[in-house]
């Protein structure tokens, strides 16, 4: 059997594919009424392991180094309802945030 040299040393062929396997990036827009949201925080939970990120001018976010398996991912705004999905990692979301009513 031949060892293969990967960005995580010498391992044997099968090895090296779960190195590169267990970490994933998750990316998406975050939007309201079609229009993009800078500024929205985005957080992703696995059980202990935690991510967030930022929405950028055009809403856009990326989450990097998620471990593989199911993520909760919850974006919040001020001003906005928060949303909460659950995703597998390596997925694209795309979140459509509702306003808050006002006070009466």
């Amino acid at each position: 059997m031949r060892i293969v040299r990967t960005g995580c040393r010498l391992l044997l062929p099968v090895l090296a594919v779960q190195c590169f396997a267990t970490a994933a990036d998750t990316s998406g827009t975050v939007r309201f009424g079609g229009l993009p949201v800078p500024g929205a925080t985005v957080t992703a939970s696995q059980g202990d392991r935690h991510a967030a990120a930022i929405t950028d001018e055009i809403g856009a976010y990326l989450l990097t180094g998620l471990a593989d398996g199911d993520w909760t991912l919850r974006v919040e705004m001020s001003g906005f309802e928060p949303v909460t999905r659950e995703v597998a990692a390596a997925s694209a979301e795309m979140f459509d945030l509702k306003m808050l009513p006002l006070l009466q």
